[in-house]
């Protein structure tokens, strides 16, 4: 009976052959892993194209940058630029047309005219002798003017100032810093009705585009001004009010302290 059970395992032995039996199974499971990846890894660099480095790609996205931003439109010996390009797409229904403005009932025929184009059209007009490309200079004239009127669904949808996306590091409208929100929204609407309140209208021929902006700055700062001196006068009317109360109240507290005294002689 004895030797019986002394071939019985204790729960120790079983304990520790579970143990084994598991580490076994572990180690078979890795080993058959580690003999399959070396073969996906070859099989996807076989089939894989080989990918462009970063620094590659960079340089490619700097370099469409340097061909939209050539010019320096923020410059102020650039501002006539602007100028002259505003003036160029006013005197022009079929350029309206293809940037996009309302022509009204005028019928014009672009033709195959694109905003490309008409940008290309342009470049020996504001840029005459100019070192860099044609296609250079004409995809900096598109990406300024893009900007310019990337604003109009906004202002087509909402009145308030507050809707104005946010213009980039640099400017690319005179005196946009100033006052953007009503000369874009002139720009746009530039031949549109009705007019857009607190603006003059810019189809007007005989107003040179820089002395137009000028006249919206000027009104907007008359405004500005006249909504300053209001808000002057209610906020020292407000002060007052709050002075006439304060007195009131120490009044009031002399009065109580008076009777007190009285009551007390």
């Amino acid at each position: 009976m004895s030797e019986q059970y002394s071939a019985i395992p204790t729960a120790q032995q079983i304990l520790e052959a579970e143990l084994l039996l598991c580490k076994a199974k572990k180690a078979t499971k890795a080993s058959k892993l580690s003999v399959k990846k070396p073969m996906l890894n070859e099989e996807k660099k076989e089939n894989k194209r080989p990918m462009a480095s970063r620094v590659e790609r960079d340089v490619k996205v700097e370099n469409r940058k340097q061909d939209n931003d050539c010019i320096c439109w923020a410059d102020i010996v650039n501002h006539h630029l602007t100028d002259s390009l505003l003036t160029k797409i006013e005197d022009s229904f079929k350029y309206q047309k293809v940037f996009g403005f309302n022509v009204g009932d005028i019928e014009v025929k672009s033709g195959d005219l694109n905003i490309i184009k008409v940008c290309c059209i342009l470049v020996p007009l504001l840029f005459p002798n100019h070192p860099l490309s044609v296609e250079k200079l004409a995809h900096s004239i598109k990406s300024h003017i893009t900007y310019v009127l990337s604003p109009k669904k906004s202002f087509e949808d909402s009145k308030s100032e507050d809707d104005l996306p946010s213009s980039p590091s640099h400017a690319l409208v005179p005196v946009a810093t100033q006052t953007p929100v009503p000369i874009l929204k002139a720009l746009v609407h530039s031949t549109s009705s009705p007019a857009i309140s607190d603006t003059p209208k810019l189809s007007d021929k005989n107003k040179h585009p820089f002395k137009y902006m000028q006249e919206v700055y000027d009104n907007l700062q008359a405004k500005t001004k006249i909504e300053h001196e209001e808000m002057q006068i209610k906020a020292q009317m407000e002060l007052e009010k709050l002075q006439q109360e304060h007195e009131l109240k120490v009044l009031d507290k002399q009065l109580e302290l008076a009777h007190i005294q009285a009551g007390v002689h």
